[in-house]
């Protein structure tokens, strides 16, 4: 070890901790010859489950309920394709499960710290807008629980409730902009286009609580998805998984589920069609 570059080196090999060290990942200080073998750090593949994974949520609770919400999203999805019906029934106890377990989900998101502030470049979660998911998604299981108990009646009361809850959290948190009318964009659209997706999303909200009000317990599900996704995809625009793009596209996707299940499954008479076309192509250039 003549230079003082190799007696570091010779030092290192001679000390039995330092060498297994140095050969973490496969690499070693020195080569079979003898001679200095530049040290190279191997880095660690980052997974999916690493990015999602958050000390708030240790043992798993909130991903593994997030897990059977998803399967049972796709599980009832798929019979609504094959048979035309999501089998929720009033009185089954698979039924309420489903229902408790969407609601569950929804408020056991309160265990992760989200920042009051929201965010103006990118859509991703703040304490708004967490408040307004669980508002809403409470409006929709608390519809079907009531469906479901035969008390379907007293749908008014709950989904008021969420709306007031809603407007409270606006109240306590709100920025002075829409939730879901200023959720930003990527570079590259023009404000008209904004402005044309931000009505379709209005338009879909309202139709929402319609549907909470007046519809069955297929509808007030459906109505869920888009609630629930959202928060997720919150989740993923912040861990870099997914776009500020694919937010739109993924959160759009599922409102339009709504309006195919309208279209397909509802029996609508011809001449109110002719009249929900009329004023939809009356009021979009008033808009």
């Amino acid at each position: 070890c003549a230079s003082s570059q190799q007696s570091k080196l010779c030092l290192s090999e001679s000390n039995p901790a330092v060498a297994a060290l140095n050969r973490i990942g496969g690499t070693s200080s020195m080569t079979e010859m003898g001679e200095p073998m530049e040290l190279k750090d191997t880095p660690l593949k980052t997974t999916l489950v690493s990015k999602l994974h958050t000390h708030h949520d240790r043992f798993f609770l909130h991903k593994g309920i997030g897990v059977l919400c998803l399967s049972n999203y796709a599980w009832r999805f798929g019979r609504l394709i094959l048979t035309g019906s999501m089998g929720f029934e009033r009185g089954d106890p698979w039924t309420l499960v489903t229902i408790l377990l969407h609601a569950f989900l929804s408020v056991s998101a309160l265990i992760f710290r989200v920042p009051v502030t929201r965010r103006k470049s990118v859509p991703i979660m703040w304490k708004e807008a967490q408040l307004h998911s669980i508002c809403f998604s409470l409006r929709s299981c608390s519809a079907m629980l009531l469906l479901w108990a035969g008390l379907h009646q007293w749908r008014g009361v709950a989904v008021l409730a969420a709306h007031f809850a809603a407007d409270e959290a606006t109240r306590r948190y709100g920025q002075g902009i829409g939730t879901m009318r200023d959720m930003p964009w990527p570079p590259g659209y023009s404000k008209e286009f904004i402005d044309r997706v931000n009505f379709f999303y209005s338009t879909s909200q309202l139709l929402a609580i319609i549907g909470c009000l007046a519809l069955a317990m297929d509808e007030a599900y459906l109505i869920l998805l888009p609630v629930q996704i959202a928060a997720f995809l919150f989740t993923l625009v912040r861990k870099n998984i997914v776009s500020a793009l694919t937010w739109h596209v993924v959160y759009g996707s599922t409102l339009m589920c709504g309006y195919v299940y309208l279209a397909i499954i509802i029996p609508i008479d011809p001449a109110w069609q002719l009249f929900l076309i009329g004023i939809t192509a009356a009021v979009i250039p008033m808009r």
